[in-house]
């Protein structure tokens, strides 16, 4: 799986709740990869408004203006 060791390193460093753990991901490993301009377009299959990362990913690419393309 590629990072794993990183995920495996931030999981080691969470907090209590869960809610800490999954922002501690988003922010600290995938905010860095989506600012390093590698991420180019994400794509979005149905129903990724039920996913709260999927919801964080679309917000964060619009922030920054990474492209978003709908797959019906």
């Amino acid at each position: 799986m590629p990072f794993e060791k990183e995920m495996e390193r931030i999981e080691k460093e969470r907090y209590e709740s869960r809610d800490h753990a999954r922002d501690d991901i988003l922010n600290r490993f995938y905010l860095r990869l989506f600012k390093s301009g590698l991420i180019k377009k994400l794509n979005f299959m149905p129903k990724w408004k039920s996913s709260i990362g999927a919801r964080w990913e679309r917000k964060t690419a619009r922030k920054l203006k990474i492209k978003i393309a709908d797959i019906v």
